[in-house]
């Protein structure tokens, strides 16, 4: 009876009941003789009534403490006087500290519900999922904005793990986890009714009852912003990288530049101080051959001729390295100056015995330099030369010409012995030569 649901009676109701039973108990106490336990019934209506506002009990406990009193003048004689009056006025101090506890009964179960429905209204609203599940992960309490967010309700609580997570080995995980009581956040994918998956974390709290709550938030704000950051370190780290590449490229063009100048001057010295000396001994040996016709010293005759000129082609190559001259471009076609260069390395290595095979292409018109364009093919044209060994192997010098719709693409290849990865990174490193006599300024 103590339990009674409050809603039995309005307060009205409940108050008019309390007193009919109280009118009732007086009638019955006048109409019978005092006796020791008289006024225990006095204390029904209090008890009965519990379930009534707190604020209307002590109505009862007034009106209760009058007709106790009133009972006392208007019974029938029963005990002496005196014995009656000490037995109805323990009734008294009985009936008032019932209504204490009962008061204080009320004023915590209403302060009970009152923290309750606040707590109710702050897990209903606040946007965080919440859930209340039993050890065997059978019975769920789910709060709205778990269920607005995942659609899934109170009707589907009974497969809730299934409907969520509706991969098995992802569920056992998921589970594992539940039951485990880790501490901190956890990342999980979970299944909404209308079938997407929604990025969450989640934290778990246990009991004392053995129940455990789930705090769960939605992190797909989250995700996202990590997916953009994430693209914008990798769009960051390329600008920074292709940045770092064009100032390292910058780098080394200024140290190319600062070497070309000590070249140039370089060049403009040994020009003046070697050509000079060089034709004059190209003079006497012209001399010499005139007039001493001597078999026998032509040989020594060329051999100085020879290293003249290699000395002047040095010269040359210095000079030509040295200046930055802007290409002068014209129409040409790339057929004959692959054909001026081939013959041009020939005339040079005439003995060697070498097979250079020309797949040429139709469309081999282009603007360039041909002069520069000359140079390059016949250093290359060179280098495929000297790779070839000189122990009466056949050398093969292949030249494929591909044209595509604005390019022509030359790809030059040979038999030779081919250039290592550490001479592959200094190719066009000035100066830099694996030949015996080379100057390193070809490429």
């Amino acid at each position: 009876m103590i339990n009674r649901p409050r809603q039995i009676f309005n307060n009205f109701g409940g108050l008019l009941l309390a007193l009919i039973i109280n009118v009732l108990v007086l009638l019955f106490d006048i109409t019978t003789p005092r006796g020791y336990n008289q006024w225990l019934i006095y204390e029904i209506p209090l008890l009965v009534m519990t379930s009534i506002p707190s604020g209307q009990l002590i109505w009862l406990a007034i009106s209760g403490t009058i007709f106790i009193i009133f009972g006392f003048f208007f019974s029938p004689h029963g005990i002496p006087v005196f014995w009656s009056l000490i037995n109805r006025g323990l009734g008294i101090i009985i009936l008032w500290v019932l209504w204490w506890f009962a008061h204080r009964r009320k004023f915590m179960e209403e302060s009970l519900k009152r923290e309750h429905d606040l707590l109710q209204t702050i897990i209903d609203t606040i946007p965080v999922m919440i859930t209340v599940y039993d050890p065997h992960l059978k019975e769920f309490t789910l709060n709205r904005y778990f269920q607005e967010l995942t659609g899934w309700g109170d009707e589907d609580k009974e497969h809730l793990m299934e409907n969520v997570y509706p991969d098995p080995g992802y569920r056992k995980d998921v589970a594992e986890y539940m039951h485990s009581l880790e501490t901190g956040w956890k990342d999980f994918v979970i299944r909404t009714k209308n079938g997407e998956d929604v990025d969450s974390s989640w934290s778990n709290i246990s009991l004392p009852d053995g129940r455990h709550v789930g705090i769960g938030v939605d992190i797909r704000q989250r995700k996202h912003l990590e997916e953009i950051l994430r693209r914008d370190k990798e769009t960051f780290e390329r600008l920074v990288n292709e940045r770092t590449k064009e100032l390292l490229e910058k780098q080394r063009e200024l140290e190319r530049a600062r070497r070309l100048s000590d070249i140039g001057e370089l060049a403009a010295t040994v020009a003046h101080e070697l050509r000079n000396p060089l034709a004059a001994i190209n003079i006497a040996v012209s001399n010499v051959r005139h007039r001493i016709k001597n078999p026998e010293l032509e040989g020594n005759l060329n051999v100085i001729e020879k290293k003249v000129g290699e000395s002047g082609q040095i010269i040359d190559n210095l000079l030509y390295y040295s200046k930055v001259r802007k290409p002068a471009a014209q129409e040409i076609d790339l057929n004959e100056i692959i054909t001026e260069s081939i013959g041009a390395s020939r005339a040079r290595y005439s003995n060697r015995l070498v097979n250079i095979n020309v797949l040429r292409t139709r469309d081999s018109v282009v603007r360039g330099d041909p002069v520069q364009l000359k140079e390059v093919f016949c250093n290359i044209l060179i280098n495929a030369f000297d790779a070839i060994p000189e122990d009466g192997q056949l050398g093969m010098i292949d030249i494929e010409m591909d044209s595509g719709e604005e390019t022509i693409s030359i790809k030059i290849t040979d038999n030779g012995i081919g250039v290592s990865e550490e001479t592959r990174q200094r190719l066009f490193e000035p100066f830099f030569t694996t030949k015996s006599r080379g100057t390193g300024l070809g490429l």
